[in-house]
């Protein structure tokens, strides 16, 4: 399970970073208001790619994965 979550969120860490860039999460969160959001969409990115390759290796599972799930948690509050 943990591996399926890391392979998952590796992808999208890297299309934040790399592909499309953090720019249309920072105007997404600029628009409801949130401060820092340069901040936040680059740490997104990075829990995204990092943790995700941590998860899927199995190095620092526990914490990461509740640094993962609050995040999940966040978003899905937040944006659903």
């Amino acid at each position: 399970m943990r591996f399926c979550v890391g392979a998952t969120l590796v992808p999208h860490g890297f299309l934040k970073l790399f592909v499309t860039g953090v720019g249309p999460l920072v105007q997404l969160f600029g628009a409801w208001g949130r401060p820092a959001s340069m901040a936040w969409a680059c740490w997104i990115g990075i829990l995204a790619l990092g943790g995700g390759i941590l998860l899927a290796v199995g190095l620092l599972t526990r914490p990461v994965a509740l640094t993962v799930a609050v995040e999940i948690a966040v978003a899905v509050l937040d944006v659903h």
